[in-house]
């Protein structure tokens, strides 16, 4: 049995693989680690937003990331979701979601342009 000061969840209570209890304010999630990195980068690169919200969008989390991260985080998402996942983020192609710089560098580190091209330009917001 877990117990907080708000909650109490025993193991008849727990979901599946996912746990949520509330421990003086802060969430613990207790998920895969896919899931555990998705809310400690959608804590750090979209702080606007409550974690748990917006882990919803998980390739919005993992965008931002790619495009604000360190170099650590990078190897964690590459380490974690795999080459396929972040090239499927790039396809989107979201208006916004990358500085130019960082798309560029994300299609030379996926080698998804060979390095006798130029890479192409990121999507342009509309207004």
């Amino acid at each position: 049995m877990i117990r907080s000061r708000r909650v109490t969840i025993t193991p008849d209570d727990q979901p599946l693989n996912r746990i949520v209890m509330i421990i003086d304010r802060e969430i613990w999630y207790n998920c895969t680690v896919q899931e555990q990195t998705l809310l400690l980068f959608a804590k750090k690169y979209l702080w606007w937003q409550k974690p748990e919200k917006a882990v919803v969008n998980r390739e919005r989390v993992l965008a931002a990331t790619m495009n604000s991260g360190s170099l650590e985080d990078y190897q964690a998402l590459y380490r974690i979701f795999g080459k396929q996942t972040l090239v499927l983020v790039l396809q989107m192609q979201v208006p916004g979601w990358f500085s130019p710089k960082s798309w560029s560098f994300w299609h030379r580190v996926l080698d998804l342009v060979p390095l006798s091209e130029a890479v192409p330009p990121p999507p342009d917001r509309e207004l």
